[in-house]
């Protein structure tokens, strides 16, 4: 979760009052919101990297791959629609993004990862306390067979998953299930859709990769109305491996209790998040004592900025 950054205070007119000059450090630069996950949610988040931001105003979430916490489910597609080929593609691609990351079932800077396949139905082949190191997990993984099966049945994939995500829940912990599949189907009772948007609501992000085969419908490529917004991909993308851990990251960047992270657009929950954490003041102040007061509440906190027109938006819509 984030580190506290910057404090909104309402400022009465009849107080508002230009500020005697004054001697000041240096403001820091505040990290991306993310924070150490531990089995409490009362730990004061670790300090990261950040990124400035496109328009140089705003931190972007920073994010060292290595240090990422997230608990993730690897649901893949094993059926004989993926084929061997196709499913080997599938393990390597996974095995790679997992490389980055560190793999540990305590708390700390580590994820944990769970593994499940589906063809007509899901098998749990690892749930996300078996791993501590990513030379288990490639061994796990690479060994589970092609099915003899040529169903696809994304909804038994989720359902297992969700089973997963809903034991043992780190609250500090961010949520994703990682899909690959070879087909999508939206029709019938085993239509995953309503399933994937009461995860949607529970914060559980789904990234979704569509493998498409060569010279192969591309009704696949629907699946991604599955995934959080902006979060599906194609295996035919030459930056997948790049896009999916930006997906990660961003996932990873988010604010402790009663901050509210700076998006590009207030209005929409699903928006790009920046580096930055804003906390709401209950009481009005002057400005020198709101400057004093915001600093004593988290190191390294300070008065909100306002160099933007969508910023100073942002800040009203608070």
């Amino acid at each position: 979760m984030g580190v506290p950054g910057e404090f909104v205070f309402q400022v009465d007119s009849n107080v508002i009052a230009t500020p005697p000059p004054i001697t000041r450090p240096t403001r820091p630069t505040l990290p991306p919101t993310s924070y150490k996950p531990t089995a409490v949610t009362t730990s004061r988040p670790p300090q990261t990297t950040a990124t400035t931001s496109k328009n140089g105003l705003d931190r972007n979430c920073g994010c060292t791959r290595n240090k990422i916490w997230l608990d993730i489910v690897a649901v893949m597609d094993n059926s004989l629609s993926m084929g061997r080929e196709g499913f080997s593609q599938v393990q390597s691609n996974l095995a790679s993004i997992v490389g980055e990351l560190s793999l540990n079932t305590a708390p700390g800077y580590s994820s944990r990862i769970a593994l499940v396949s589906f063809a007509s139905s899901a098998i749990n082949v690892a749930d996300l306390n078996t791993f501590n190191d990513t030379t288990s997990f490639n061994e796990k993984l690479f060994a589970i067979p092609l099915a003899n099966d040529d169903k696809v049945n994304i909804l038994s994939g989720l359902q297992m998953a969700n089973t997963i995500l809903g034991k043992g829940v780190v609250s500090n912990r961010r949520r994703v299930v990682i899909l690959y599949t070879s087909a999508y189907d939206d029709t019938g009772s085993e239509s995953p859709v309503s399933l994937s948007l009461n995860m949607r609501e529970d914060n559980i992000r789904i990234i979704t990769v569509a493998f498409s085969q060569k010279m192969g419908s591309d009704e696949v490529n629907k699946v991604g109305k599955l995934a959080w917004p902006t979060y599906n991909f194609t295996n035919e993308q030459l930056n997948l491996q790049d896009r999916m851990y930006d997906a990660l990251c961003q996932t990873n960047c988010f604010c402790p209790p009663n901050w509210q992270q700076y998006t590009t657009d207030i209005t929409n929950q699903y928006s790009s998040g920046y580096g930055v954490c804003l906390y709401l003041s209950s009481i009005t102040s002057a400005w020198i004592p709101a400057s004093y007061g915001c600093g004593t509440e988290a190191p390294g906190a300070y008065l909100v900025t306002e160099t933007t027109e969508q910023k100073h938006d942002f800040n009203l819509g608070i």
